[in-house]
């Protein structure tokens, strides 16, 4: 992960998180400490973004030190958890796309490709973001590498690109514009396009014209491209070229241990070498990952290398050594089958985990925002959309309007009949609103405002059809029958008065404006009579 935003945290995590994002850049070796620090410092403030993020970089700390011996899957889990929790988007991606990256590295690109899918999820509420989405496609288009559907990691690619090469300021900028144009001029060469491969060659280039020395070291002496520079060559049967970029390959694998992502792409590309006759060239290099391999811990590097051992000694002629390697390859294949099993395992428990809490989540979410008797939204929520709904129909000069109304006579049901009567015709009225807004969501929002009040909310609506909602909320309230248990009147029926104000939001205006304006109205019509409906500035002759 990047360095994290501290902006709006405790002085004293902010203090530790910008410390540690200072030392995370060194490796430095009390890390493990802070992140612990962290973690407690969150809890005792119960500041669960903070809690995610020190989670996540226990995760990445352990994943990093031991790989999945380091039991990284519950600190994740938890950092998942609380990103849900707080919608903390960023930790979503970047959790999630974590994941994708170790079942990919382990050989399971069908679980790979969910978590991904998830993780773009995340990304797309980030448009602030725009690189978030392009990691994430850029790690998708290699699972459709690995699965050798070449036309979809093409366009997962090309996504990357274009949302990268605008965004200087990431973190990813450099190396993502780089390696998602050699991942997809190599897609184009997999597909037989050597004209298109040649065009993102020469792109690149042109991007290591402008580079820096340090930034051509990390880019430019990397396997990826090598690995494209020599395919690319051999494609076009430059023999010669070949004979240069190959031993010059084995070479730099020899001076810079290969970090784990480019572990699988240097031992694939040994079977292409193989099928060119570089026979002596890929000994080499299988000795110089033998021991790298074996440092991932990671079975699926273990069964590739394995199956390339088996392809080598048969090119060579020795049978027998080829059976031994066939023998080791079936070992660790029933190895990774049972790895397998883990995975799928780990991924159905953590998303069964993940299902419950965000279920949690959701309903704690909704009761506060929800009125407990009548199950619309609440003053709290009504506050929260409605300035959110004024300043949209600010901005675009749409009709705005507000209606307040209430139950007539209210204490002759709530006294009258008793609690529970009038509870019901809370709920009713309640229940009549909600029915509105659900058949027109775009234009109409509703609210219960507290006691006997009412609200609703109208976008973009002229006077006639504001007047026309109005009165169809009166028609279905007013007829709706409601219980009473009572012999001598057995069903009752309520009326309601409507205020409302509906216009263009004038500059200077604001979203209390208008509900003192309809609540002005509505306090007239209860002035002069009742059940009637008065918006300012439309007064049609039936309704005065």
């Amino acid at each position: 992960m990047e360095r994290i935003d501290t902006t709006g945290f405790d002085r004293k995590i902010k203090a530790l998180i910008d410390d540690i994002n200072e030392k995370r850049q060194y490796g430095d070796p009390g890390l493990e400490k802070r992140y612990d620090q962290l973690l407690k410092f969150a809890r005792e403030q119960n500041n669960v973004q903070a809690m995610g993020m020190a989670y996540y970089f226990m995760a990445e700390h352990n994943y990093e030190r031991f790989g999945r011996e380091g039991n990284y899957e519950e600190s994740l889990s938890r950092a998942i958890a609380a990103g849900q929790e707080c919608r903390d988007y960023v930790m979503l991606t970047h959790g999630y796309n974590f994941l994708g990256m170790d079942v990919s590295f382990h050989g399971h690109p069908e679980l790979a490709y969910d978590y991904y899918r998830t993780a773009q999820k995340y990304a797309d509420e980030l448009p602030e973001r725009p690189d978030l989405l392009a990691l994430v496609m850029y790690n998708t288009g290699l699972v459709f590498m690995d699965m050798a559907e070449y036309e979809e990691a093409i366009r997962c690619f090309d996504k990357t690109i274009e949302k990268i090469d605008g965004d200087e300021r990431s973190p990813y900028y450099n190396r993502l514009r780089v390696l998602a144009r050699i991942k997809s001029g190599t897609s184009y060469l997999m597909k037989g396009d050597t004209d298109k491969a040649k065009e993102y060659m020469e792109t690149l280039k042109n991007i290591e014209r402008e580079m820096s020395e340090d930034q051509l070291f990390t880019y430019y002496q990397a396997p990826a491209f090598w690995i494209f520079e020599m395919t690319l060559a051999h494609a076009l049967k430059d023999m010669d070229q070949c004979d240069i970029l190959i031993p010059q390959f084995i070479r730099s694998l020899k001076k810079k241990p290969v970090k784990t992502e480019a572990v699988g792409d240097v031992l694939n590309v040994m079977f292409y070498m193989l099928d060119g006759g570089y026979e002596d060239f890929v000994a080499g290099a299988m000795e110089v990952m033998k021991p790298r391999v074996d440092a991932t811990n990671i079975l699926n590097f273990r069964m590739i290398y394995a199956r390339l051992a088996v392809y080598y000694y048969r090119k060579i002629g020795d049978g027998e050594k080829a059976l031994a390697a066939a023998a080791d390859y079936f070992d660790i294949a029933e190895l990774h089958r049972k790895e397998s099993e883990k995975a799928y395992a780990y991924f159905i428990k953590l998303q069964a985990e993940l299902d419950k809490a965000r279920e949690e989540n959701e309903r704690l979410e909704k009761k506060a925002i929800t009125d407990e008797l009548t199950q619309i939204s609440n003053r709290f929520h009504f506050n929260e959309v409605s300035e959110k709904l004024f300043n949209e129909a600010w901005k675009k000069k749409k009709p705005f309007g507000v209606e307040i109304l209430d139950v007539d006579n209210f204490k002759r049901y709530n006294d009258g009949f008793g609690h529970q009567v009038g509870d019901l015709c809370l709920k009713t009225l309640a229940g009549c609103l909600d029915d509105i807004m659900k058949e027109d969501p775009e234009h109409v929002f509703v609210a219960r405002y507290g006691g006997d009040e009412f609200v609703a909310v109208y976008m973009g609506l002229s006077d006639e059809q504001v007047m026309d909602k109005a009165r169809l909320i009166r028609q279905r309230v007013t007829t709706a029958d409601i219980e009473t248990g009572d012999e001598t009147e057995p069903i009752t029926h309520i009326s309601i008065s409507q205020g409302i104000r509906n216009c263009v939001p004038p500059d200077g205006s604001r979203m209390w404006d208008y509900m003192f304006t309809a609540d002005h109205a509505l306090y007239s019509i209860k002035q002069k009579t009742k059940g009637e409906i008065c918006l300012l500035n439309y007064i049609p002759d039936t309704e005065k």
